[in-house]
């Protein structure tokens, strides 16, 4: 169901031009290298240095892509959760019954789902950006100066993944204490808006009563002046 969710065919898509894009990027990487290399031979390669060119202005193109492809994910997610949420919850009667179920079930689709869901999202796509462009340009540059220096970045990714596998209960509980404190930050706000509204809805009801009591008076004074002048005077 998660991977259904939130891998879904447009994120799918905007990973492949994703791909695209950054070996558009390593590509420029290449070919910048590769001019550098002709100067220092005393000649300018025009070649590579169109090609060069041409990439920093292709790497847009499967860029765009990139950006609506993942927005449509994200409605498409939403929207898939939203209806799950619909029939799970709102299909069940006896959850019905409890007010603070209710106000937090509500509250987490309103809020906490499309905040979660964005981020998840925005993250797949940021980590695989980046490790995209690392893995590229690491090859590129390995290949023109020297190939041992993959094995500094190996060793680099062995620790950091060592360090957040090892971390990664700490992680999930800051993440769940993080969420937790948002969804009930919401309730909070949503209940301190309700109970505004409902003062300010009694107090101008009181206004326009005590405005309308008023108005009265001052009628009913209109039509009998000589009558009030005679109790004012006595």
């Amino acid at each position: 169901m998660i991977y259904k969710l939130i891998l879904n065919k447009h994120l799918q898509v905007a990973l492949l031009f994703l791909l695209i894009q950054q070996i558009i990027v390593a590509s420029s990487t290449y070919f910048i290298a590769r001019l550098a290399q002709s100067l220092t031979e005393e000649s300018i390669s025009i070649l590579y240095m169109v090609l060069f060119a041409v990439s920093l202005v292709a790497v847009y193109v499967p860029a765009y892509y990139c950006v609506t492809n993942t927005e449509r994910a994200k409605y498409d997610a939403h929207k898939l959760y939203n209806d799950n949420f619909h029939t799970v919850f709102l299909g069940k009667t006896y959850l019905l019954s409890s007010d603070e179920l209710q106000s937090t079930a509500t509250t987490t689709l309103a809020q906490e789902s499309n905040y979660t869901l964005e981020t998840v999202i925005d993250s797949i796509f940021d980590i695989s950006a980046l490790v995209l462009n690392v893995l590229f340009n690491v090859l590129v540059i390995a290949w023109f100066l020297d190939g041992t220096l993959l094995l500094g970045y190996a060793v680099g990714i062995i620790f950091a993944s060592t360090f957040v596998h090892f971390r990664r209960y700490a992680l999930k509980m800051a993440a769940k204490t993080d969420q937790q404190s948002r969804l009930n930050l919401t309730a909070k706000l949503l209940t301190v808006g309700i109970t505004s509204l409902f003062l300010i809805s009694i107090i101008t009801r009181s206004i326009i009563v005590l405005f309308k009591t008023a108005l009265q008076q001052r009628r009913i004074i209109a039509l009998n002046p000589h009558r009030y002048s005679i109790s004012t005077q006595a």
